[in-house]
């Protein structure tokens, strides 16, 4: 999916850790891979929505848009991808949308390195489940 967006940007490295996930879901690896599981089934579609505020100029859109997908992505525990999408949350609210297009292709490539840490999650190494 946005492949093509994120040519060019350099390596950005994002660590996801499950044991913060975990830990905001009292130790209970169930729920923490429901978690992951609906992150990776339609963060395409949050940031299909995204692009196309952008797209489109429509800073109304972009901030709800960012806001809707920070509360989800924001229970990974990842700050400097929920950082990001806040960042593209505020130029919607203040309807300044000159960064927007590199902050998106930033995030874009955050995404992509997260989604394959999310796949290849291995909760045994954090515990055992509750």
């Amino acid at each position: 999916l946005f492949r093509s967006s994120i040519k060019g940007i350099k390596e950005i490295h994002v660590n996801f850790d499950p044991a913060k996930l975990l830990a905001r879901v009292d130790g209970h690896q169930a729920i923490a891979r429901k978690v992951i599981n609906s992150i990776l089934n339609n963060y395409p579609s949050f940031l299909q929505k995204i692009e196309t505020a952008i797209k489109n100029r429509d800073a109304g859109q972009l901030e709800f848009e960012a806001h809707s997908f920070k509360g989800a992505i924001s229970n990974l525990g990842i700050d400097k991808v929920t950082e990001t999408v806040y960042e593209l949350e505020i130029m919607g609210k203040q309807w300044d949308l000159q960064e927007a297009p590199g902050k998106f292709k930033i995030l874009l490539k955050m995404m992509e390195e997260l989604k394959d840490q999310l796949k290849n999650i291995d909760f045994k190494k954090t515990g055992p489940d509750n």
